[in-house]
């Protein structure tokens, strides 16, 4: 029989009151120290040139509900903080009341916060949503299906308007994202962000999927910025901030300009299995006289994606066979390389390194092996606070004689 409380004796039940009392002040203190992150943190997003999206953020901070925030696991490093925007926000800011308000922050094991963005959520229809489901963001920045549809606006805290994410049936239907150029009638090379030059043209660049796969793209004029003071109280405004804007870095003061649109993209792989044989012309052995024939032989072993780039590993081997009594066989064998082909971003690195690379044949001479070893680093160089992702692996592929 459990024993109540009050059946304990004097000195371990002040104990008792004395833990609980001490276990709910230590939660407190955490709250506290994180509540005062948050707001120091939005603080830095402030800059003196620009009072009225400072006074964006003093409006956000006073509407923050953290009795409802939550974290969601982005990897292995990193959590997402998801903090409720109460209504007030919305209706000075003229946003429809069906829109759901989220300041989304990502932070290191430490809590510490790296960077942020105030997201717009649009329920599909227009619906009125009672409940916002749980790990969302940290499905859609892993590649998963969410359990909710519709279109989920990302700003910058002041309210610059950055990208978008659009869900059908819990896939992702579109991806958008503002880019800049310094010509008026189409797109150049230029990152996007602040452009200097008389006047700084917008597009949306907006790429549609089908089951997974972008099918197409289009560029949308925007507006356009001319030379002068930028100060745009506005949601959803083009006026760029003057630091910290791109991704929400905030610290450095300075924007960072990126081809990955998305700060929490993450890496998604799959090992895959697609091979080829090239040989060349018959000849002779000199010695047996016996049919002879060299091949190289390629396997598409690890497929790469970030957004809507793909780009696949390819490992080559060489063999040499013979034909004896009327049947080929793998005489020599030889691993030569491993090579990258597809679309790679360009602010992306993806590196094979080879660890090893065993290879055999079969004592009947039917089959060649090969065995793998080997490391895929992969690195967006344009994000100072990215981290090198390392990925070790091995793998294992058996070449029956080709016909």
């Amino acid at each position: 029989m459990r024993k109540s409380i009050l059946s304990l004796p004097i000195g371990a039940m002040i104990l008792f009151l004395v833990s609980c009392q001490k276990g709910t002040e230590d939660k407190t203190n955490t709250n506290d120290q994180l509540i005062s992150k948050v707001n120091s943190w939005l603080d830095k997003q402030k800059f003196p040139s620009q009072p009225n999206k400072a006074g964006n953020i003093d409006l956000l901070k006073s509407n923050l509900s953290f009795s409802g925030l939550r974290f969601e696991q982005l990897n292995q490093e990193e959590r997402f903080i998801v903090i409720p925007v109460n209504e007030e926000y919305a209706a000075k800011k003229n946003i429809d009341r069906n829109v759901v308000l989220m300041l989304l922050l990502v932070v290191n094991k430490a809590t510490n916060i790296i960077r942020g963005n105030l997201v717009l959520y649009t329920p599909e229809n227009n619906e009125s949503l009672k409940t916002f489901p749980h790990n969302t963001f940290s499905k859609m920045h892993n590649n998963q299906n969410i359990d909710c549809n519709g279109l989920f606006n990302f700003q910058s805290v002041t309210g610059r308007k950055m990208y978008q994410r659009e869900y059908k049936d819990g896939k992702l239907r579109s991806f958008g994202y503002v880019k800049a150029s310094n010509k008026p009638d189409g797109l150049d090379n230029q990152p996007e962000g602040r452009i200097e030059a008389d006047c700084t043209y917008y597009y949306y660049i907006l790429t549609w999927w089908v089951d997974g796969v972008p099918v197409s793209q289009e560029a949308i004029f925007l507006g356009s910025i001319c030379s002068g003071a930028c100060d745009d109280p506005n949601n959803q405004t083009l006026c760029p901030d003057d630091g910290g804007g791109f991704g929400g870095s905030g610290s450095e003061g300075i924007e960072q300009l990126c081809c990955i649109p998305d700060p929490n993209a993450q890496f998604s792989s799959e090992q895959i299995n697609m091979t080829r044989d090239d040989c060349g012309l018959e000849g002779a052995n000199p010695i047996t006289g016996n049919p002879i024939k060299s091949c190289t032989h390629s396997w598409t072993f690890h497929r790469w994606r970030l957004l809507w780039y793909k780009w696949d590993f390819t490992a080559f081997i060489n063999t040499g066979l013979e034909k004896e009594a009327g049947v080929w066989k793998f005489k020599t064998i030889a691993f030569q390389s491993v090579a990258r082909d597809g679309q790679l971003p360009p602010c992306v690195s993806s590196e094979c390194t080879v660890n090893a690379a065993n290879v055999s044949i079969s004592a009947d001479g039917s089959t060649a092996q090969l065995i793998l070893n080997y490391t895929i680093e992969n690195r967006v160089n344009c994000y100072v606070w990215w981290a090198p992702q390392n990925m070790r692996n091995m793998i294992q592929k058996d070449w029956p004689v080709p016909l």
